[in-house]
């Protein structure tokens, strides 16, 4: 199952522009979970590129807040 990631942070741009971060979050936390079951490196290293650029997104738009996703 491959997924666009470019895609994908759009669409969670989308839904940070449109003040839902709550989901915003969720979809993180569910990735992230579904990673703990693959093991490719390069898989990892580009959704953490995205948490980067998602991250950053947020911390704009929520005065320097950041997303608890541990």
């Amino acid at each position: 199952n491959q997924i666009d990631l470019d895609l994908f942070q759009n669409y969670l741009f989308d839904l940070l522009n449109s003040y839902n971060a709550e989901m915003v979050h969720q979809l993180l936390i569910y990735g992230l979970l579904q990673l703990k079951t693959l093991t490719k490196i390069i898989w990892t290293d580009t959704f953490q590129i995205l948490i980067d650029s998602v991250q950053t997104r947020f911390r704009q738009m929520y005065g320097g807040a950041t997303m608890d996703l541990s």
